[in-house]
């Protein structure tokens, strides 16, 4: 099966300075999302669309593949991942890649590990017309969050439910930001990620909390060593 894992790694992140590359245990951060990639062996090809020289070197130093350079609209700040992909797969079926499933893998994911995405390529063998999205539990209930307006007073999100015991309330998950999974034929019908939510397309893989970490700050970079050393630690 021609299986590509796609890592869309820009190089204009604003609030870390050339985030993809900050070391992180002696190796950049894109190295980690690659070497889970190509450890896992489900990937004919790992690819790195990137816009930098630099991220590009070394994404070929770790293995990986970088093509083509993305182009300068999808290298904006407004730019979505999603179309980063759809990008991507156009550009590799102009070259004639062969494609079948289309893993989209962050340089950021770098507490995902080869059986999760083993596990989530189950899912979507099983669940082949649709999207497979890791997401994560909110560790509270939203529904009994505030609401704060600009003079800081606070008002219930939920009136209704105000009195409700937290375990009366259901599950709400979030997209974990890690992997998405779906036939590159579908990538190319969604082109509007929106409507893959809007047409019940999408399979959630449920992810632990404490194997996932967004990385916006240098205080999430922090976050995702503390929790790097606790996995590896239960791992052992």
């Amino acid at each position: 099966m021609n299986n590509i894992c796609v890592i869309p790694a820009r190089s204009g992140s604003k609030r870390i300075k050339n985030k993809n590359l900050k070391f992180f245990f002696k190796k950049p951060l894109i190295y980690w999302s690659i070497k889970t990639a190509l450890k896992s062996k489900l990937f004919k090809e790992v690819i790195v669309s990137t816009d930098d020289k630099k991220i590009s070197n070394f994404a070929k130093k770790f293995g990986a593949k970088v093509p083509f350079f993305r182009s300068k609209k999808n290298s904006s700040d407004t730019a979505t991942v999603h179309s980063v992909v759809i990008e991507t797969i156009e550009k590799l079926l102009e070259k004639n890649y062969k494609i079948d499933n289309i893993c989209c893998l962050l340089p950021t994911s770098i507490l995902v590990r080869e059986d999760h995405l083993k596990k989530s390529f189950k899912l979507l063998k099983k669940n082949s017309d649709k999207f497979i999205i890791g997401i994560c539990r909110f560790p509270s209930p939203p529904q009994k969050g505030f609401l704060l307006n600009d003079k800081s007073q606070i008002s219930l999100y939920d009136k209704k439910r105000l009195f409700n015991k937290t375990q009366n309330y259901k599950p709400v998950y979030h997209d974990a930001g890690q992997l998405y999974w779906g036939k590159h034929k579908n990538y190319l019908k969604y082109k509007d990620f929106r409507k893959i939510y809007l047409n019940n397309k999408s399979i959630g893989f449920v992810m632990n909390e404490k194997e996932v970490q967004d990385i916006d700050t240098i205080e999430d970079l922090n976050m995702a060593r503390i929790k790097f050393l606790i996995n590896k630690k239960k791992l052992a």
